[in-house]
């Protein structure tokens, strides 16, 4: 098995490769915000979240026996991967364009 998919596996198992968030959202939610003359604002509603970048190192190790007195290691290169992590803040956001 390659590193590829033994790293694949591991973060299924125990990392995941994306963190899911299901919400439901109240209609009828409502904010208010003074405009000013002559200008204009955009609100956005939404869930806040990051987007996730990490860096995993695999490295494999076998261990000393007869005739190969020292633990060894080898290291078999860095992958590196994304996912999206939302928050629980939620809310409108309001900018001016």
């Amino acid at each position: 098995m390659g590193a590829t998919a033994e790293l694949t596996g591991y973060l299924q198992t125990n990392v995941s490769t994306q963190i899911v968030q299901e919400r439901t959202t109240a209609i009828g939610v409502d904010a208010s915000l003074v405009v000013p003359p002559r200008s204009r604002v955009t609100g956005q509603y939404g869930v806040q979240a990051y987007d996730v970048v990490y860096d995993v190192q695999t490295v494999f190790s076998w261990p000393a026996v007869v005739g190969r007195p020292r633990e060894q290691c080898f290291d078999r290169g860095t992958q590196r991967g994304t996912t999206n992590a939302p928050t629980v803040t939620e809310g409108w956001r309001f900018t001016a364009g």
